[in-house]
């Protein structure tokens, strides 16, 4: 399911940006489900002129640790085609749409996207 400006929105303080000189080069979402302790990673996009400088592992890095601060044990994505970057550069397992929070099971069945879910447990801070 395509995300429309409301859905973005409405969870506008889900995502942080990553600027260089002012400029926005990346972004990346947290979206939490304290519910079940778990975050999902999304949105994760970096701009083709800023690949392969490292910036999209320090957004999961950022993300993985803003969730730990949230008390969250787990971290999940959805992914399609950044699949083994998730698993090679995040530390990402694979995981099955059964690992998803309820709420997040039923926008994934209704997507038809497809994609593959990876977990990742997450150590309690330091």
């Amino acid at each position: 399911m395509k995300r429309t400006r409301a859905m973005i929105e409405k969870q506008l303080g889900d995502y942080y940006l990553f600027e260089i000189d002012r400029n926005t080069v990346a972004c990346v979402a947290l979206h939490v489900y304290p519910e079940v302790k778990r975050g999902e990673l999304a949105c994760l996009y970096v701009s083709p002129s800023h690949e392969n400088q490292g910036i999209g592992q320090k957004l999961i890095n950022f993300v993985e640790n803003k969730a730990r601060e949230l008390g969250l044990s787990e971290l999940l994505t959805l992914s399609t085609q950044a699949f083994t970057y998730f698993q090679s550069k995040g530390g990402f397992a694979e995981g099955t749409p059964d690992d998803l929070p309820p709420s997040r099971r039923e926008k994934y069945d209704a997507s038809g996207r497809n994609s593959k879910v990876l977990i990742k447990k997450l150590a309690k801070p330091a």
